[in-house]
């Protein structure tokens, strides 16, 4: 029988496939702390995080300086920036954000150079550069697909939302450029 560990959030489609299967059990291990998931031929085992949650409303923006619609466009352009070999000691993917006139992803390698992106998004508020890890902005797409992407500031954080649910909404925190 598989096993599958899921160890972070952005695993949690691993559960949502298992849950589509019609005999699913979901139990708790209280000696382990665990709850798991078991169907006909798998086990998905997931921690409990026990313990205070952390404040997350101190990192969401008070104030937005801009903002855009994204859409299956802005994760395709991501996913061809992250084409581009890192450099050794650069370890997080790091994508730059120009908005204004429109928007501009880059990044780049010491090896190869860069690659520059021009996206046809409209984007509303004030000129802004800032960057992010690519792989945190694309594991927010998969989620959202289409969603509005608003800028609290260069070193502020970026919040993704969809026009369905306003109760739901991504926070991703930008790098130092």
């Amino acid at each position: 029988m598989p096993i599958v560990v899921i160890r972070d959030i952005v695993c949690c489609p691993e559960i949502s496939r298992v849950l589509k299967d019609d005999n699913v059990t979901v139990y708790k291990n209280q000696n382990e702390n665990l709850i798991v998931f078991t169907g006909e031929n798998y086990e998905v085992f997931t921690s409990i995080i026990d313990g205070q949650y952390p404040n997350y409303m101190a990192v969401v923006p008070k104030t937005i300086v801009g903002e855009v619609q994204v859409d299956s466009s802005f994760k395709s352009s991501l996913e061809r920036i992250l084409i581009l070999p890192a450099d050794n000691k650069l370890k997080v993917p790091a994508v730059k954000v120009e908005a204004g006139e429109g928007m501009i992803l880059s990044a780049l390698s010491e090896q190869c150079g860069e690659i520059r992106e021009t996206l046809p998004l409209i984007y509303k508020g004030e000129e802004l550069k800032t960057a992010f890890n690519a792989h945190y902005v694309i594991d927010a797409l998969k989620m959202m697909p289409e969603a509005t992407m608003s800028f609290g500031g260069a070193l502020a954080p970026a919040l993704f939302k969809t026009s369905d649910d306003d109760n739901y909404t991504i926070v991703v925190v930008p790098l130092r450029a």
